[in-house]
């Protein structure tokens, strides 16, 4: 499973710079993004828990082309991280639950820009589930697990 994984990773990673490449006299501009994520789990599953914001990262390149006017279209691929930290009490220990989910994301947005570079976004986000990793922490010990299981690989905005 891991060798697909790697394979499409790759497979994604050329095309994106083989388009890159080959539209860059077409007057399409291109660079690199990172930031900071503060992501969440909600939902009915979990709208019982007390879930805290976990900080994550997101990294990777874009591609953005002009439409027409103002519009413009932009993509790219992109490492993100998301998940949630929960913290309780139980029969006098300390447990932190924290869930880190590695994605890869490939958004298509239209880019409509105003006056003094103001930016309005829309469109689709298309994200495929990596791996994830749990971490317990129970009075100071720590125990961290990788597992992938009951989670959607798949998942769009």
């Amino acid at each position: 499973m891991k060798t697909i994984i790697k394979a499409l990773i790759v497979t994604a990673l050329l095309i994106c710079i083989a388009a890159v490449g080959s539209l860059n006299a077409q007057n399409i501009s291109y660079g690199v993004k990172a930031g900071a994520d503060f992501s969440n789990w909600g939902g009915k599953d979990v709208e019982d828990m007390d879930l805290d914001i976990n900080p994550g990262f997101h990294i990777g390149g874009f591609f953005e082309t002009p439409l027409s006017g103002m519009l413009n279209l932009e993509s790219g691929l992109y490492l993100s991280t998301k998940g949630f930290r929960a913290e309780e009490s139980f029969e006098g220990l300390d447990l932190i639950l924290t869930s880190t989910s590695y994605y890869l994301d490939l958004p298509v947005l239209a880019k409509y820009t105003f006056a003094n570079n103001l930016n309005i976004f829309a469109g689709p986000q298309f994200s495929y589930l990596l791996n994830n990793k749990y971490t317990v922490k129970v009075s100071g010990e720590k125990e961290t697990d990788w597992d992938t299981e009951g989670l959607s690989r798949f998942d769009a905005g």
